[in-house]
């Protein structure tokens, strides 16, 4: 999401919720205002590929990003030039 969709999205919610709105969108909040503070070592990258363009990408705690790149894999099976890779995030 653009810097720009942000502030458009965060203009439009209620002024006293748009701290915890605007986190949220950025990743670092969750719903209700609390940080997410995942664990480093538990986050992985799934990105789709279509030669050398990135199509899709995703950061995401290791049971979601195994369970995404899984359901893309069938999804993407036997289709040429698409490549999915599910790596850990090295921090």
């Amino acid at each position: 999401m653009s810097e720009e969709q942000i502030r458009e999205y965060v203009e439009r919610c209620p002024a006293e919720n748009r701290w915890a709105f605007e986190g949220w969108l950025r990743g670092e909040r969750q719903l209700d205002g609390d940080p997410i503070e995942p664990e480093p070592a538990d986050l992985w990258k799934v990105q789709l590929w279509l030669g050398d363009q990135l199509i899709e990408e995703h950061i995401a705690p290791a049971s979601w990003a195994h369970q995404h790149a899984a359901a893309i894999r069938e999804r993407i099976k036997g289709l040429p030039g698409r490549l999915l890779t599910c790596e850990q995030v090295q921090r």
